[in-house]
C-alpha cells in the first residue's frame, strides 16, 4: 500500500475507526473458529463424527450378513423338504 494523505483529522479519525472495527471482526473471526476447532476436537464430536461414517457401512455388512443367513436357512429348509 502506497502513502495515504489525509486532509483532515476527521478523514484520519474516520480511516481509525474502520481499522478499529476492522480489528474486532478479525479478533471475533478467531475466537469463532479457535471455539469451533475445540468443539470438533473434542471426543464426543469425534466419535459421534466416526460413528456417522461408519454407520453406513456397517449396516450395509449387517444386511449381507442377513441375507446370508436367510439364504443358509431357506437352502436347508428345500434340502430338509425334499429328503
Amino acid at each position: 500500500m502506497g502513502k495515504k494523505i489525509y486532509s483532515s483529522y476527521e478523514e484520519i479519525d474516520r480511516e481509525l475507526e474502520i481499522l478499529k472495527l476492522e480489528k474486532d471482526i478479525h479478533a471475533q473471526k478467531a475466537e469463532l473458529y479457535l471455539r469451533k476447532s475445540k468443539t470438533n476436537l473434542s471426543p464426543d464430536y469425534l466419535v459421534s463424527e466416526s460413528i456417522n461414517a461408519i454407520a453406513p457401512k456397517a449396516q450395509g455388512m449387517l444386511q449381507n450378513i442377513w441375507l446370508i443367513i436367510a439364504s443358509f436357512i431357506v437352502k436347508w429348509f428345500v434340502n430338509r423338504q425334499s429328503k
